[in-house]
């Protein structure tokens, strides 16, 4: 861990001098005597009469500390500390150091890795108590950006330390220097957004950090943040976070200790206003220190930066700082409103929480409307068209005129329904009026989410369009009360607006967004059937919009829900083609919605019903006529249903079939690039189908075709990259792409043939990362590249840089899965990164992390077990969790433990590879488990376990299906059986 010894950052940007801004533990040494002679001259001469400084003015005069009072601790807060034998950590060089103690890098001897200790310069009861405290309250915070704490201990001497993570990186202070114009700050927002979420989950731990600032927050090397130092941490109760509840004498006595030695002070520049009179504090204190921290990050200065102590804490008490409009005029008038509210004089004009903060920061990130900040009508119109700024351009200049003269109307039409409401008198030509404006604003939509859909899609930018959903859908929440203005026509154009949107978000894996967008589709089109029922192009989207929210509920994690979606959008399809047959249009949807419904039903291992669903669709495309398909629309929906018919039949292990589905979709998608050269979107999906029919082919054993297939796929997408080097929805399919060949390059053709892949896919997963530090799907692709890396590293013999691989994929999982608890398949890879990081620690023999990373990834995955029983991913999951534990166990001696969790492997492994004959992945777990149990079991029953592995093996191997690497199995159970 780097700390920079609290000593503060300069700021960023040359506006004013160098401020003098002393820090909690720079005073702390003053109060000691340990300050450097020249140093504390210039503090005493800083301190000389400050009677602001109230508590440090009295701590500088004071010869001795006031007694900390230990009857306020509550019984449950005793932190027992064992001795330590100093032979457990081997101690190497000073990294910070500070007025109660040093940071120093060390090598922890037992689980064999770099970490960092604390301890105190001088150990005596008083500091012994706080540091004591400090790591209570550090081990208690378990979040992804707060430093973890490994351990706590004495030394055999009685000296306390405790061990925390070595997180390397820079401090914020010194990132934030290094940005000298606001696109670079701006860019950095996302930290201060993890920071602000961080707080808030220690605010509802109970805990506030009191002392913020950038030397205490650290950027590490993988982009993460970490917030460090929690030794000025108060604990509250539930009715101190609400300031409803006057603390105890001896607790209060207990924080004026704390400031007389400098600490509680915190650091001048970012406290606020009654914490630099000694009041009371509680979660609002954070508060306003998150609100200076964004300050300063923009200013290029604290609020209250001065040359002197005496000046900072006067000026944190004398008023507000210079307004940050003012000093940053650039600065979004939204962002500017969420840093001035949090740094607010009183508490109560502030944000309640931190949480309530956060949640402002993000929506200000995604782009979407900010409620404590007041909107101006021309402001909600510019945002609504400043969405399309560049890609309107892009398109025709001549857009950009159409969006700015249309949407003058728009707050036009919403005064006059609001004004219409409230009098309740609109006149016959009032209302004609309304309707003209609203159909109006309704075509304004229609045309930047319409036609301007068709130029983006063609430049592979619908991307662009993310966001723009939450926007749309607030608008039309504005203005529900006098939708029965709006014709068929515009309630069409509104429901073909949120298709599109809904789209771009689900792509996005913006579950959240997708899901609201595709129910108010529903609803648009339930209105319409309610006003004529038997309209057919009407039936056609109402069917549409059940079947597009169907995916993003099952991706949720909520099965049922979107299986219940999925066919009731399949009923209302096949309705429509049994009711007008001589439509292909109608017969494309019903097969398009067969195969979804196959698909959903094979996520939940119903065989059978999945089996009847796609035979259903294949009646259905039978009887389509291609050639008479010419709508660009309608044969995205042809080929979509014979890609999902495709990987129905190869979850089912029918890869003939899986193949002639493909093979099908390709030739559509063909088509359509030739009917479109250069169209992006066509070259995407027909990149899709080739990297699917890859995946189908080395199942069938058609490696070497497979690879072909899976590098054109990866061409293809290549070149998209290379015409468009920012567009975010390419760069992601490629690192996708580029993983998936990366796996299969390795199995089949060897770690060094797959080298340049794997590092291509881990590279491109960095830079979209580094683009969008805050976006969910570049922190979800990069770890898929991550794990991919590290299995490669494993391959290779590369053990430790393949830990280190999966560890750092294992810091976006959990971030990931903080964002969305429900995202199954983000709980999956969590489970994946933990045995990853055991099978490594393993084949280095670091039985005790691998031990620990095996155990981690048992309970993760026996949790998403409860959560969803017989779901056979998760059974997978478990059953791999299972099978890393028993061999650790087994090298480690443990053979009883051992036996039991690979019995349970066994199981596991069986019903999932039974409900997924064609994972190859899966059919070799098993395998090995049974091999690892077998070796445990006496015989017989262990050469039934060793001939029932050999026969799936060799089974694989005659279908060219047993790469070479997993070919050492197979002589292995042979020599057993």
């Amino acid at each position: 861990m780097r700390d920079n010894g609290g000593v503060s950052t300069p700021p960023v940007a040359p506006v004013a001098p160098v401020a003098f801004c002393p820090t909690a533990d720079e005073l702390s040494l003053f109060v000691s005597g340990d300050l450097p002679g020249p140093r504390r001259a210039e503090l005493e001469a800083h301190l000389a009469g400050c009677v602001a400084c109230r508590g440090l003015a009295a701590a500088v005069t004071s010869t001795e500390l006031v007694p900390l009072s230990r009857t306020s601790l509550p019984p449950d807060s005793r932190f027992l500390l064992a001795t330590v034998d100093a032979d457990r950590f081997t101690l190497r060089r000073q990294i910070a150091h500070g007025g109660m103690g040093r940071i120093v890098e060390a090598w922890d001897n037992r689980h064999l890795r770099p970490v960092a200790i604390k301890m105190l310069l001088r150990p005596d009861a008083e500091m012994e108590r706080r540091f004591t405290r400090e790591a209570r309250i550090t081990a208690q915070l378990q979040h992804p950006t707060i430093v973890p704490l490994y351990e706590a201990g004495r030394w055999t001497s009685g000296e306390p330390f405790f061990a925390m993570k070595l997180v390397e990186g820079r401090s914020l202070g010194q990132v934030i220097g290094d940005a000298s114009t606001l696109a670079e700050r701006l860019a950095l927002l996302p930290h201060l957004v993890d920071v602000t979420e961080a707080l808030a989950y220690a605010h509802d731990r109970g805990v506030v950090h009191r002392d913020l600032k950038p030397g205490n927050i650290l950027v590490g090397a993988f982009g993460e943040t970490v917030v460090v130092d929690w030794g000025l941490a108060k604990e509250l109760d539930d009715a101190a976070l609400s300031s409803k509840r006057r603390r105890p004498r001896d607790e209060a006595q207990d924080d004026v200790a704390l400031t007389s030695i400098g600490q509680a002070i915190g650091t001048p520049c970012y406290m606020p206003p009654e914490q630099a009179r000694g009041d009371d504090v509680d979660a609002r204190a954070d508060v306003y220190a998150l609100g200076a921290l964004l300050y300063h990050l923009f200013a290029g200065e604290p609020p209250h930066a001065s040359t002197t102590v005496r000046a900072a804490i006067e000026g944190v008490l004398a008023g507000p700082p210079a307004p940050l409009a003012q000093r940053v005029p650039d600065l979004p008038a939204d962002l500017v409103t969420i840093i001035e509210k949090a740094i607010a004089r009183e508490p109560a004009h502030r944000y309640a929480s931190a949480k309530s903060m956060a949640d402002d920061l993000r929506r200000f990130t995604a782009g979407q409307l900010v409620p404590s900040h007041t909107y101006s009508p021309a402001a909600l119109v510019r945002r609504f068209v400043g969405r399309y700024r560049a890609a309107v351009t892009t398109a025709c200049l001549m857009m950009v005129a159409l969006v700015v003269v249309a949407s003058l109307g728009v707050r036009r039409v919403v005064r006059e329904r609001d004004r219409a409401d409230a009098l309740k008198v609109i006149a016959h030509t009032e209302r004609a009026t309304a309707v003209n404006q609203r159909d109006a604003a309704e075509k304004l939509v229609e045309f930047v989410i319409g036609r301007l859909r068709e130029r983006l899609e063609a430049l592979g930018k619908l991307d662009l369009l993310a966001g723009v959903g939450d926007e749309v859908a607030s608008y039309y929440r504005t203005v529900a009360p006098s939708d029965d203005v709006l014709d068929d026509a515009a309630l069409e154009r509104r429901g073909a607006a949120l298709e599109t949107l809904a789209s771009v978000e689900e792509k996005k894996r913006n579950l959240p967004s997708a899901i609201a967008l595709g129910r108010a589709r529903i609803d648009v089109y339930e209105r319409l059937l309610a006003r004529a029922p038997r309209r057919s192009e009407a039936r056609a989207e109402l069917a549409a919009a059940w079947l597009l929210i169907g995916r993003p509920l099952g991706y949720r994690g909520e099965g049922a829900e979107g299986l219940a979606a999925t066919e009731r959008g399949a009923a209302l399809a096949t309705a429509l083609a049994t009711d007008e047959p001589g439509d292909a249009r109608w017969r494309v949807l019903d097969a398009y919605a067969q195969s979804l419904v196959g698909y959903a039903r094979m996520n939940r291992d119903d065989v059978d019903a999945a089996r009847t669903a796609v035979a259903r669709a294949r009646a259905a495309l039978a009887a389509i006529d291609e050639g008479a398909l010419t709508n660009m629309r309608w044969m995205h929906r042809h080929a979509s249903s014979w890609a999902n018919v495709g990987s129905v039949a190869q979850m089912q292990g029918d890869m003939a079939g899986a193949m002639v589905a493909y093979e099908k979709h390709n030739a559509i998608r063909k088509r359509q690039v030739d009917a479109e050269p250069g169209n992006a979107e066509r070259e995407s999906a027909l990149a899709w189908g080739l990297t699917a029919m890859g995946w189908a082919e080395e199942n069938a054993g058609e490696v070497e075709r497979a690879l072909v297939d899976d590098r054109a796929g990866v061409a293809l997408r290549r070149n998209l990259v290379a015409r468009d080097p920012q567009n975010f929805t390419h760069a992601w399919e490629l690192v996708h792409a580029a993983a998936a060949l990366c796996d299969l390059s390795r199995e089949w053709e060897g770690f060094g043939h797959a080298e340049l892949t794997c590092r291509e896919a881990m590279g491109e997963g960095i830079k979209l990362t580094t683009a969008r530090p805050s976006d969910p799907s570049a922190q979800h692709i990069h770890a898929r590249a991550l794990r991919g890396m590290g299995r490669w590293h494993l391959a290779a013999g590369h053990a430790e840089e393949s830990a280190r691989a999966f560890r750092a994929s294992l810091v976006l999982d959990e971030a990931l899965v903080l964002r969305d608890p429900k995202n199954r398949l983000w709980q999956h890879d969590v489970v994946e990164c933990q045995w990853g990081i055991a099978r490594a620690s393993k084949a280095l023999r670091k039985n005790d992390d691998a031990l620990a990373s095996a155990e981690a990834a048992l309970g993760a995955a026996a949790a998403q077990d409860a959560a969803a029983p017989g779901d056979p991913l998760v059974q997978a999951a478990h059953g791999q969790a299972l099978l890393v534990l028993g061999q650790v166990r087994r090298a480690r001696g443990e053979r009883a433990a051992a036996e039991r969790a690979l019995a349970s492997a066994v199981e596991k492994l069986e019903r999932a590879a039974g409900a997924a004959e064609s994972d190859v992945e899966l059919q070799i777990d098993f395998a090995e488990a049974s091999i690892e149990l077998g070796e445990l079991r006496a015989r017989p029953e262990a050469r039934g376990l060793h001939e029932r592995a050999a026969s799936i093996l060799e089974a694989l191997d005659r279908a060219h299906r047993l790469s070479p690497e997993r070919r050492a199995l197979l002589r292995r159970a042979r020599a057993q059986s």
